[in-house]
């Protein structure tokens, strides 16, 4: 919850402005040379995503920073974002499960979520409305 309300330190200053930080986001989205890259995209079928939109991801950032990759490279990052497949341990994502934050928020969350960042999170498509 302290992470939720801003983390405001004693002084009633901001440690982290999530509202600013989506907002500065949201400025970059129609910039030429900015690369928009989610979450969702990277994690791939192991995270609840897909394996395309995971290698088309990776390929836009290589091609943005003008690094050539082959097919060979591609099937190997895409292999081990999750780091080694026995031991599951990735050295890229903490859980890296789409809608896994569902399993930890309590209906207290959820409501000072949507009071402090819903608007940002309909505004960078994570959500169509309130009504989550």
């Amino acid at each position: 919850m302290w992470v939720i309300t801003n983390a405001f330190d004693e002084d009633e200053l901001y440690l982290w402005n999530y509202k600013l930080q989506a907002r500065t986001i949201l400025d970059w989205e129609n910039h030429p040379n900015a690369v928009h890259l989610r979450f969702e995209d990277l994690v791939g079928e192991r995270g609840g995503g897909s394996n395309e939109k995971q290698s088309e991801s990776i390929e836009v950032f290589c091609n943005a920073l003008g690094v050539p990759i082959t097919e060979e490279e591609l099937g190997y990052l895409t292999e081990n974002l999750w780091g080694v497949e026995k031991k599951r341990i990735s050295t890229t994502f903490r859980k890296g499960e789409i809608g896994s934050w569902k399993k930890y928020f309590k209906p207290m969350h959820i409501k000072s979520f949507k009071r402090r960042l819903g608007e940002e999170l309909i505004l960078l498509c994570y959500e169509d409305g309130y009504d989550w």
